[in-house]
């Protein structure tokens, strides 16, 4: 039947979404130990968060260059390579002597999800009938908002009960079998195209977004007029300079800015990068609450987070259909005002922050987030013509990557650069209520009517 997904599409789908599935999990999860790595290798969490801002600035770096990997090499060869290359990862952090080898471990497990989630879904656009094309992307979608619902409880489960390198070993086998399932379902033909790689582009790229995540990382233990984090900034600026002049003016960059040039995708794209700095910004604060402030388990961190992490994963699905039955404009602008007053409420009580009070006003943070999220994405690509909606999607994918990275560095130097780690949280808390609030401005005029 011409509207039937074949076999081997679904399959190739469950296998590249098994390992997409484990970067996410262990991304989340790994935020749950870091109160424990800052006594067990007695370094600053600023450094420690590195283990989270380095994996997605190794995946946001990769991101950008998957259309080109796509166009360049067969999706069996891309698969086994993230493949091996997660599997790799997973058994050098879990058997790391030291901090270091543990950092080279997620740097290589963040190499093999960097390759994983683009290519997941560009099975799916390549191979499923239009018909049912919305099915198979809302599942594909779910497969990176259910992970972290998972991510903190397993976590805080392993770390309560073992050990912190429990975490990947779980993964293992997942991860075989989800090589085993590629292997075979993995064998579609395409045109591969000569094209030369950007590599003067890949470069400034990966500069610029080395220079943002370091410089913010530093602020916490050297402050803002350190010479290192000027120097970091600088280096940011001017790279990401360079590399905007010349991806205007090369043949086939690696991103065509061009996109930039309609107004309101760029507004879309601003407000989801301010707003995606929440989730993994409240990801390192509440184990930061509960272990450092309130003395609990790193398994109760983990529960806490666990209401919000499943209503955010359940409405990715969903609230697509509120953006076909509403428009845009009022599902988007309702999830970032739910995110917004419930972080206003965190501020207010960053002081009596008990499990339930957290538990109940984070469900409410990624209630919106679940609300907003997808609708900001579909709608900014839906700015752009058929022909640019490749590029749309990439930039919104890298985006989300490095303001993962983001949010985590900047929430990692404000707890560090309190005097006490209560006056740290609290700091961060409103840094990222004030990015909400920035987010649903530029929403509010990017989806008003033209």
């Amino acid at each position: 039947m011409p509207n039937q997904i074949p076999r081997r599409v679904i399959w190739a789908v469950v296998a590249t979404g098994l390992l997409s599935f484990s970067g996410v999990v262990v991304e989340t999860a790994m935020n749950i130990t870091y109160p424990t790595l800052t006594q067990t290798y007695q370094l600053p969490l600023s450094t420690i968060q590195w283990l989270t801002t380095g994996y997605m600035l190794v995946v946001a770096i990769l991101v950008p260059i998957s259309a080109f990997l796509n166009r360049r090499f067969a999706m069996r060869t891309l698969f086994t390579v993230a493949n091996l290359s997660f599997l790799a990862g997973l058994i050098l952090a879990a058997s790391a002597a030291n901090f270091w080898w543990l950092f080279l471990g997620r740097l290589i497990q963040g190499a093999g999800a960097g390759i994983a989630l683009p290519l997941m879904f560009n099975i799916i656009l390549t191979n499923v009938p239009k018909q049912k094309l919305g099915l198979m992307m809302g599942l594909g979608t779910m497969v990176t908002a259910i992970a972290p619902a998972i991510g903190p409880t397993f976590g805080g489960f392993m770390l309560t009960h073992g050990s912190w390198r429990l975490i990947f070993l779980p993964l293992l086998p997942l991860v075989v079998l989800s090589l085993l399932v590629g292997s075979w379902a993995i064998n579609f033909a395409h045109h591969k195209s000569a094209q030369l790689f950007d590599w003067l582009g890949f470069l400034w790229l990966s500069l610029g977004f080395s220079g943002l995540l370091l410089g913010f990382s530093l602020t916490g233990q050297l402050g803002w007029l350190a010479i290192p984090v000027i120097i970091s900034f600088v280096v940011a600026i001017i790279s990401l300079g360079i590399f905007v002049r010349h991806s205007l003016h090369f043949q086939h960059p690696l991103i065509d800015l061009h996109v930039f040039m309609q107004r309101r995708f760029s507004q879309h794209v601003l407000a989801y990068l301010l707003l995606n700095m929440t989730p993994l910004g409240m990801s390192l604060l509440i184990p930061t609450i509960i272990q450092e402030i309130d003395h609990q388990s790193a398994l109760l961190a983990g529960l806490t987070s666990l209401p919000g992490a499943i209503i955010g994963a359940a409405l990715a699905p969903l609230s697509g259909a509120l953006l076909d039955r509403l428009g845009p404009r009022r599902p988007i602008l309702w999830g970032i005002s739910s995110t917004f007053i419930a972080l206003a409420f965190l501020v207010i009580a960053h002081n009596q922050l008990t499990m339930p009070v957290l538990t109940g006003l984070y469900f409410f943070v990624m209630l919106g987030l679940g609300l907003a999220f997808g609708n900001l994405m579909t709608n900014g690509i839906n700015q752009l013509d058929t022909g640019l909606a490749a590029t749309g999607n990439a930039v919104f994918t890298t985006t989300m990557q490095l303001s993962g990275g983001l949010g985590t560095s900047i929430t990692a130097s404000l707890i560090d650069s309190g005097s006490t780690i209560s006056i740290g949280v609290w700091h961060a808390l409103i840094t990222l209520a004030l990015f909400a609030f920035i987010s649903g401005s530029i929403a509010w005029r990017a989806t008003s009517a033209k």
